[in-house]
């Protein structure tokens, strides 16, 4: 009863007056209430981003994949093998990836909406973070018990909170200097901002999904996807830095750009469906 007061108006319930106990209890049931409140459009919204994602993941693993088999001159069946694998792994690894951006950000937006909307930012991260640490604990021990050895600086924690924080950050920046602001807008500055974040993360050392692919491939002498080659379009030998860089902003871009464009075509639909059934 008192979330529920409190969730209408915060002065009458002051949790400064409450035993710690109770002020923990009336907290969780606030965002309880938030949360059932907005469940559906988390839901949708969140599914969206995900499907973005995917979206995401299905071009960048068709561009790497094509730029792989036009580079090494491969046979149309080993470059269709090669697109194949790609954009598959691509495809999963940034579903989940925009799983848990999307639900991060949109969870904490709607349960601290009244506060500030720049608790968004940190949902992104929380979200990105466990999806990315969990993506890197579970490919480090798999790859270690099957092949007994140990993979270091893949994709992890740090990573995923990067891009969510660009992600969000850019979306929520926009809408702080302007009062009104088109979808495309904020796509755009979302895509924009988890692109400076991936720069970041490569300056800071850290790799997306062609940096943590290469790392990977590296291991197997005779593997077909040799990443190394693409140094040659950026004039490195071997695989650097500047050509890990230009590859995770292009990633970022398209993964900033596909996770807001299917939360914010998500949040259409459902305000057309809305405005259809009344």
């Amino acid at each position: 009863s008192l979330a529920f007061i409190r969730d209408h108006d915060a002065r009458p319930v002051r949790l400064a007056h409450h035993p710690f106990a109770l002020r923990f209890l009336i907290l969780l049931q606030l965002i309880l209430l938030r949360w059932h409140r907005h469940r559906e459009e988390i839901v949708r919204q969140g599914l969206g981003g995900m499907l973005g994602a995917m979206v995401a993941g299905v071009m960048g693993g068709s561009m790497l994949g094509m730029s792989l088999a036009w580079i090494r001159q491969t046979t149309v069946l080993q470059g269709v093998s090669i697109i194949i694998v790609l954009v598959c792994l691509a495809v999963i690894v940034s579903g989940f990836g925009g799983m848990g951006v999307s639900f991060g950000m949109l969870l904490v937006d709607r349960v601290t909406f009244r506060h500030s909307r720049w608790w968004a930012v940190l949902g992104a991260a929380l979200g990105g973070a466990f999806i990315g640490g969990l993506a890197n604990w579970l490919s480090g021990d798999i790859y270690s018990a099957l092949f007994g050895r140990e993979l270091h600086h893949l994709t992890g924690a740090l990573e995923g909170a990067m891009i969510g924080v660009g992600l969000a950050l850019g979306a929520r920046l926009l809408e702080s200097l302007k009062m009104q602001t088109r979808a495309w807008q904020r796509v755009l500055m979302a895509a924009c901002g988890a692109m400076s974040a991936s720069i970041l993360v490569s300056l800071l050392g850290g790799n997306l999904f062609t940096g943590s692919l290469a790392i990977v491939t590296h291991s197997f002498s005779s593997s077909q996807l040799q990443i190394e080659s693409l140094s040659a379009w950026f004039g490195e030998a071997p695989l650097g830095r500047t050509t890990l860089t230009i590859i995770s902003a292009i990633e970022a871009f398209l993964f900033g750009a596909t996770v807001y464009g299917g939360m914010e075509l998500a949040q259409h639909n459902g305000a057309k469906g809305l405005m259809s059934g009344a």
